[in-house]
């Protein structure tokens, strides 16, 4: 079973992140919203999850804590200016990226 399915036998290191975010808290709420509101980040039983558990994921991952979770989400969402700075960045790259190959 550990050959066929190794991602069921991975533990996350309580202390150690596996990774480092360099971005600011509200562009990793961006991508974590957008991820949460898509559904397709689901436990491993295949219920969807909610954004707090999505949000605690990408915390075990980073090494972080997004503490006033839902507060953060708010504000996010009520931006003027901007509404989606970080998505529209990753959008534009991505974008750019098809481009390169296309030529």
């Amino acid at each position: 079973m550990e050959l066929e399915h190794p991602e069921r036998f991975l533990q996350l290191a309580s202390s150690a992140p596996l990774a480092k975010w360099n971005g600011t808290i509200s562009e990793l709420l961006e991508l974590v919203i957008a991820l949460f509101l898509t559904g397709e980040i689901r436990r491993p039983t295949g219920q969807k999850m909610n954004l707090a558990e999505v949000a605690a994921l990408f915390g075990k991952v980073f090494g972080m804590e997004v503490r006033d979770l839902y507060g953060r989400k708010s504000k996010l969402l009520m931006r003027k200016k901007s509404e989606l700075p970080f998505l529209e960045k990753l959008t534009f790259l991505y974008r750019e990226e098809v481009e390169k190959i296309s030529l």
